[in-house]
C-alpha cells in the first residue's frame, strides 16, 4: 500500500543550499511531526526537510519561514526531537535558511549519561541496547528494528532495564512494541494489554501487529474501526490497511465506506482501492491498473468523490452472485 500513499502534510520545496533529498514526514517521530503540523495549522511555511547540513548532529533537518508559536522556547540552537545519541537530536527544526556566513548553532557534544540504577552502564547489553535505540536515518529509513538479540542474551534484571528505557521512551514506535513483546513476562504482558485497552490508534495498531497473542477478535477489530477513524492522523495508513487485508469482519467494511467519505485523500483513494479488492473487483490491495477510477475518490471536487463511491457500490452490486 505505501505506494499509493501520500503525505499527511505538505511536501516541502527544495532547499537551494542543499540538494539531499526530500525526507518524508509522516515517519518523523510523533512529536516533530505534531510540531510541524501545528505551525503549518497556524500559517507557518515549511521551506525544506532533508539531511543536516555539514557541522549540525542531528539525522533530519527542518527549516520553518518563521519562528514557531507553537512554543515560547527561545529559538537558539532550534528545538529538538527524538534522540540519535544522548544530546543528540533525531531532528533538528530550525528558522529560515541559514547561510554560510552564520551557521545554525551545532548543539553540544552529548554528556556521558549519570549512572543510575535503571541504566546500568557497566552492562554491555544493555549499553548495546540503548544505542540501538537511537536510529539514524538510514535505519529509520530501512526499518530496522532495535537490537532484540541483545534482548535475548540478557538477564532479567537486564531485560527490566531495557524495559524501563523503552517505557521512558513513550512506547510510540513499532519498535518499542517490538521489543516490549521480545522481552516478554508478565510486566510486559500487562503493558501490552493497558495499551490495548486503553492507548492511542497508533499504539494499539502496533500491539496488533507484533503482539497478537494479546488481542482477541473483538479487540482487533475495535483497533482497525479507530485506525480507519482516525486515518492519516497517526500516520500509519499502510501498517492498518495491511492489517484489513486480512482481518475485515462487517464493522471494519463499514469503518472502511466511512472512512472514503471523508475529506482525507490519501485514506479514500487507498480505502477505496481496499473495498474493491475484498469485494473481489481486483487483484491486489491496490490494483494499478484500476488507478484512475481510485484517483477519482480523492478529487477535489464533492461530486466527482460522490459520483465514484456510487460507482464503486454500483459495481461490488453487479460482482455479487
Amino acid at each position: 500500500m505505501a505506494a499509493a500513499d501520500e503525505r499527511a502534510i505538505p511536501k516541502p520545496a527544495m532547499s537551494k543550499q542543499h540538494d539531499s533529498p526530500t525526507i518524508d514526514l509522516d515517519a518523523l517521530p510523533s512529536d516533530a511531526r505534531d510540531f510541524i503540523a501545528a505551525e503549518l495549522s497556524d500559517g507557518n511555511q515549511l521551506l525544506a526537510v532533508h539531511a543536516p547540513p555539514p557541522g549540525v548532529s542531528a539525522s533530519i533537518y527542518v527549516l520553518l519561514a518563521r519562528a514557531p508559536r507553537t512554543r515560547a522556547d527561545d529559538i537558539e540552537g532550534g528545538w529538538r526531537f527524538g534522540e540519535l545519541a544522548p544530546g543528540l537530536p533525531a531532528v533538528l527544526v530550525m528558522v529560515s535558511e541559514p547561510c554560510e556566513e552564520d551557521p545554525p548553532p551545532v548543539p553540544e557534544p552529548p554528556q556521558a549519561r549519570p549512572r543510575h540504577r535503571r541504566y546500568p552502564e557497566d552492562s554491555p547489553l544493555v549499553a548495546r541496547f540503548r544505542i540501538s535505540m537511537a536510529l539514524d536515518y538510514d535505519a529509520w529509513h530501512d526499518g530496522t528494528g532495535y537490537d532484540l538479540e541483545a534482548i535475548d542474551a540478557a538477564s532479567p534484571a537486564e531485560r527490566e532495564a531495557m524495559m524501563q528505557l523503552l517505557i521512558d521512551r513513550g512506547l510510540d514506535d513499532w519498535r518499542d512494541i517490538e521489543a516490549v513483546t521480545r522481552i516478554g513476562g508478565e510486566k510486559a504482558d500487562q503493558l501490552l494489554k493497558r495499551l490495548q485497552r486503553q492507548g492511542s490508534a497508533r499504539q494499539r495498531l502496533h500491539v496488533l501487529r507484533h503482539a497478537p497473542q494479546q488481542v482477541d477478535d473483538q479487540q482487533r477489530t475495535e483497533a482497525l474501526v479507530q485506525a480507519l477513524t482516525e486515518g492519516e492522523s497517526f500516520g500509519s495508513l499502510s501498517a492498518c490497511l495491511d492489517e484489513v487485508e486480512a482481518w475485515h469482519p462487517p464493522p471494519v467494511i463499514e469503518a472502511l465506506w466511512r472512512a472514503i467519505e471523508r475529506p482525507d485523500d490519501t485514506l479514500a483513494i487507498n480505502g477505496a482501492a481496499m473495498l474493491a479488492f475484498l469485494h473481489g473487483l481486483a487483484d491486489e490491495p491496490f490494483d494499478w491498473s484500476q488507478r484512475p477510477f481510485f484517483l477519482r475518490f480523492g478529487s477535489d471536487d464533492a461530486d466527482e468523490r460522490a459520483a465514484a463511491r456510487a460507482e464503486l457500490r454500483q459495481r461490488i452490486a453487479e460482482a455479487q452472485p
